[in-house]
Parts: structure tokens; sequence; C-alpha cells
């Protein structure tokens, strides 16, 4: 296993397929592409509280995130790869 493989594994980074699988050629919400870049980042600001997203939302919220899209953001809504890459953008501005 390569080291970056197991850096994503140990930080949980895509976690929630299963304990053990990623699911690279499922859909995403735009929920998961802001939990993978908020653990990504170390879980700043991780209070465990809602669910399984709602430090990632709250951290996005609080780090300007999500501003600027043309849509609003919905937590439920697939996202285009556009989405995946504005908000990695905004994150590590």
């Amino acid at each position: 296993m390569s080291s970056r493989r197991t850096r994503r594994r140990r930080k949980k980074v895509t976690d929630g397929s299963s304990a053990t699988t990623f699911s690279p050629t499922n859909n995403c919400k735009n929920s998961h592409i802001l939990t993978f870049i908020y653990r990504a980042l170390g879980e700043p600001g991780k209070t465990g509280a809602g669910t399984w997203y709602t430090d990632a939302e709250n951290w996005a919220n609080t780090n300007d995130v999500l501003s600027g899209m043309d849509a609003p953001y919905a937590t439920e809504d697939q996202y285009p790869r556009a989405n995946a890459v504005y908000y990695l953008w905004k994150a590590l501005k």
C-alpha cells in the first residue's frame, strides 16, 4: 500500500462507504466533498455534534468556503467537478 493511501486512511479522509472501502466510482454529494476537504485539513474545530457532515459544513461556512457559487449550497445535491475544485481553491486560500 502506498504511503499516501496509508496517510488518507490514518486521517480517515475517505471514510464513509464502509470501514475499508473508498468507492471511487460512487457519486458524491456536496456534503461528501466538503467532508473530504475538512478531514484532509485535520478536522479543524471538530465538535462531533450533529450529522457526520455537520462539522465540515460549519467549518466551510465559518471559513467562507461556500460563498461565491452561482447556486446556493445544498447538502444532498450531487456535485459537478467544478464544485470540488472551487471548494478546494477556497479552502486552501
